[in-house]
């Protein structure tokens, strides 16, 4: 998994980011299935896929990724509820940079 994780890292890196999504998708899917759905590593490797979606402007999919990362991760987090609002508040920071970005 470690091995997908960082070419993604290094193709988002030069400004190849589309050529990494498909990488970090795996990355995704291989952690949760070993680790977990709510497992940290899988919960930061969603968040950055939908980061990088968005980052290439697929809001729709970004925010699907999202609401799932969000639902794990509230299972997760729910011990903590300031830790839940401040992780939800920097998924909607993420979102609203790429927004702003693709406006401009």
């Amino acid at each position: 998994m470690h091995a997908r994780h960082g070419p993604a890292d290094v193709l988002r890196q030069v400004g190849r980011t589309a050529k990494g999504v498909p990488l970090l998708d795996e990355t995704v899917t291989g952690y949760a299935r070993t680790l977990g759905e709510d497992h940290p590593q899988t919960l930061r490797a969603r968040s950055q896929l939908a980061d990088r979606l968005a980052a290439l402007g697929d809001r729709e999919p970004a925010g699907v990724v999202v609401k799932r990362t969000m639902g794990c991760g509230f299972g997760r987090l729910g011990e903590s509820p300031r830790g839940a609002e401040e992780w939800l508040v920097a998924q909607r920071l993420v979102m609203s940079r790429h927004a702003t970005s693709s406006h401009l």
